[in-house]
Protein backbone atom coordinates (compact mmCIF):
# COMPACT_ATOMS: atom_id res chain seq x y z
CA UNK A 1 0.00 0.00 0.00
CA UNK A 2 0.86 3.05 -0.86
CA UNK A 3 -0.20 6.23 0.85
CA UNK A 4 0.48 9.96 -0.21
CA UNK A 5 -0.60 13.36 1.40
CA UNK A 6 -0.06 16.49 -0.61
CA UNK A 7 -1.72 19.34 -1.86
CA UNK A 8 -1.67 21.29 -4.78
CA UNK A 9 -0.22 24.90 -4.83
CA UNK A 10 -1.29 27.60 -2.28
CA UNK A 11 -3.60 25.03 -0.80
CA UNK A 12 -3.48 24.55 3.33
CA UNK A 13 -2.09 20.99 4.37
CA UNK A 14 -1.67 19.20 7.76
CA UNK A 15 -0.95 16.00 8.67
CA UNK A 16 -3.21 13.12 8.34
CA UNK A 17 -4.52 10.00 9.69
CA UNK A 18 -5.68 7.47 6.80
CA UNK A 19 -7.13 4.22 8.46
CA UNK A 20 -7.55 1.04 6.03
CA UNK A 21 -9.48 -2.04 6.81
CA UNK A 22 -8.83 -5.21 4.56
CA UNK A 23 -11.17 -8.12 5.18
CA UNK A 24 -11.08 -11.19 4.57
CA UNK A 25 -7.36 -11.59 5.12
CA UNK A 26 -4.97 -13.58 7.16
CA UNK A 27 -2.61 -12.97 9.62
CA UNK A 28 0.37 -11.46 8.02
CA UNK A 29 4.12 -13.16 8.70
CA UNK A 30 5.45 -9.79 8.81
CA UNK A 31 4.55 -5.72 8.18
CA UNK A 32 6.96 -2.89 7.70
CA UNK A 33 6.61 0.66 6.81
CA UNK A 34 8.78 3.05 4.77
CA UNK A 35 8.42 7.25 4.30
CA UNK A 36 9.57 9.94 2.63
CA UNK A 37 8.75 13.37 4.36
CA UNK A 38 10.87 15.70 6.10
CA UNK A 39 12.41 13.83 8.69
CA UNK A 40 12.87 10.87 6.51
CA UNK A 41 14.87 10.04 3.02
CA UNK A 42 15.21 13.68 2.86
CA UNK A 43 18.69 15.36 2.05
CA UNK A 44 17.97 18.62 1.31
CA UNK A 45 17.14 19.34 4.93
CA UNK A 46 20.95 18.98 6.18
CA UNK A 47 22.37 20.23 2.56
CA UNK A 48 20.81 23.42 4.04
CA UNK A 49 22.22 23.46 7.33
CA UNK A 50 25.65 22.51 5.97
CA UNK A 51 25.08 26.29 3.91
CA UNK A 52 23.68 25.07 0.60
CA UNK A 53 27.04 24.40 -0.62
CA UNK A 54 28.01 23.99 -4.43
CA UNK A 55 30.74 21.33 -3.71
CA UNK A 56 30.76 18.79 -1.29
CA UNK A 57 33.81 16.93 -0.05
CA UNK A 58 33.06 13.05 0.54
CA UNK A 59 32.28 13.21 4.19
CA UNK A 60 29.60 15.84 3.26
CA UNK A 61 28.38 13.57 0.18
CA UNK A 62 27.82 10.69 2.84
CA UNK A 63 26.26 12.56 4.98
CA UNK A 64 23.85 13.58 2.60
CA UNK A 65 23.59 10.04 1.05
CA UNK A 66 22.50 8.10 4.61
CA UNK A 67 20.02 11.38 4.97
CA UNK A 68 18.42 9.85 1.79
CA UNK A 69 18.25 6.33 2.97
CA UNK A 70 14.67 5.08 3.11
CA UNK A 71 14.97 2.45 6.07
CA UNK A 72 11.68 0.34 6.73
CA UNK A 73 10.91 -0.16 10.14
CA UNK A 74 8.48 -2.85 11.88
CA UNK A 75 4.87 -1.84 11.57
CA UNK A 76 2.15 -3.27 14.17
CA UNK A 77 -0.69 -4.46 12.14
CA UNK A 78 -3.64 -5.41 14.54
CA UNK A 79 -5.88 -8.25 13.14
CA UNK A 80 -9.23 -9.60 14.23
CA UNK A 81 -11.65 -11.67 12.85
CA UNK A 82 -10.02 -11.87 9.62
CA UNK A 83 -9.55 -8.52 9.46
CA UNK A 84 -6.45 -6.42 8.81
CA UNK A 85 -6.48 -2.44 10.23
CA UNK A 86 -3.96 -0.13 9.53
CA UNK A 87 -3.23 3.34 10.86
CA UNK A 88 -0.82 5.49 9.33
CA UNK A 89 -0.41 8.93 10.05
CA UNK A 90 1.38 10.59 6.95
CA UNK A 91 3.12 13.91 7.32
CA UNK A 92 1.97 16.85 4.85
CA UNK A 93 3.93 16.70 1.34
CA UNK A 94 4.39 12.89 2.84
CA UNK A 95 4.39 9.37 1.33
CA UNK A 96 4.31 6.24 3.50
CA UNK A 97 4.50 2.38 1.73
CA UNK A 98 3.26 -0.52 3.75
CA UNK A 99 4.42 -3.91 2.89
CA UNK A 100 3.28 -7.18 4.22
CA UNK A 101 4.16 -10.07 4.18
CA UNK A 102 2.09 -14.11 3.92
CA UNK A 103 4.50 -16.39 4.65
CA UNK A 104 2.09 -18.68 6.22
CA UNK A 105 -1.40 -20.53 4.55
CA UNK A 106 -2.74 -21.75 8.08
Amino acid sequence: MRISNFALPRRPIANETVQIQLENARRPDMATIRCVDAANANPKTPWVKMGSPDYLSRAMVEHLHAASAMPEQAQAIPFSDHALLVDVTVPAQGVAAIRQEFLSFA
